[in-house]
């Protein structure tokens, strides 16, 4: 059985495949080996061997530059799959542990995600989860680096089984003490003057967004740019300054306190939010079906 893989060859290890894709992940031998010099040349010679073994170069060298070519980056995905899966049925076996990965956006792992974990977490379960743009969580859906992700519909992948888990949804929110009271300024009166603090990813969010405010002419103060969500929320609850954020914020914003201000080009942002996860999960992983409709009921919009 698996002739053709073995014969008449050495090379081959659970500890090469290991330290090859700590290679690809970490972005280099001199990260994987920890700036070690004794273990980097030892994981170098590693990665020689399993290029020797397959018959094929799985960098290609530009100096002492090593670039992850195609069949590196196929090479890494079959082995990241197969390991993470190993390790899954190695904490099956010796304690009846079922360990997951779970990634989203962190406006979504802060309001949705974390509130419901103790509707999620069971007795003999292990959930981590962790913060990426929706592209890096579909590339790590399919290829093992997470067995679950909450991504934009509309980026969902052929190979992916999904739910669909609502639409996000965003409004103006401004402390109320920074409304004028006698004015009744409307929403672009209150979006031109009252000073904002902006998510701002670099991704199409970003881009959407932009080009919604272009659109209407006005150029909001921005005095504070921010990486995530909850740091513009954070920003805000100081009531010095008004910021763009999801609906599903409400929770911790008191209405006594903010004021949620629907504004139209902000519809053109909205979108769906699906649960992901890689067809391949439950024919190898038992019991991941199962768990997936209890996210899929736990974690709805």
């Amino acid at each position: 059985m698996f002739q053709k893989l073995f014969e008449n060859r050495k090379g081959l290890s659970m500890d090469r495949l290991r330290r090859f894709v700590e290679v690809v992940d970490l972005g280099g031998v001199t990260r994987a080996a920890n700036n070690d010099p004794s273990l980097q040349s030892q994981i170098s010679r590693q990665v020689k061997e399993l290029e020797e073994f397959f018959g094929m170069d799985l960098f290609n060298r530009e100096g002492r530059r090593m670039v992850l070519n195609s069949a590196g980056e196929r090479l890494a995905t079959i082995i990241r799959q197969n390991l993470h899966d190993l390790e899954a049925f190695k904490l099956e076996a010796v304690g009846g542990l079922r360990k997951y990965t779970l990634g989203a956006g962190d406006a979504l792992l802060h309001w949705v995600l974390s509130p419901r974990l103790p509707g999620i977490i069971k007795r003999n379960m292990s959930l981590e989860i962790s913060s990426h743009p929706t592209q890096e969580i579909v590339r790590k859906v399919q290829n093992g680096g997470l067995d679950f992700g909450l991504v934009n519909t509309r980026e969902v992948a052929k190979d992916f089984k999904h739910k669909k888990m609502g639409r996000m949804t965003y409004s103006l929110f401004i402390p109320r003490k920074l409304i004028p009271k006698k004015t009744g300024a409307g929403w672009k009166q209150l979006f031109a003057s009252v000073p904002m603090a902006m998510f701002e990813s670099g991704g199409q969010f970003t881009s959407s967004l932009q080009q919604a405010m272009n659109r209407t002419g006005i150029a909001p103060e921005i005095i504070l740019r921010c990486k995530s969500f909850p740091q513009a929320a954070a920003a805000m609850r100081r009531e010095a300054c008004g910021a763009i954020l999801p609906d599903i914020a409400r929770e911790d914003l008191p209405e006594k306190t903010f004021k949620a201000i629907e504004i139209p080009f902000l519809k053109e942002i909205s979108r769906d939010i699906s649960l992901v996860w890689n067809k391949r999960l439950e024919e190898v992983r038992d019991g991941s079906g199962h768990f997936a409709m209890q996210l899929t009921d736990l974690l709805k919009l």
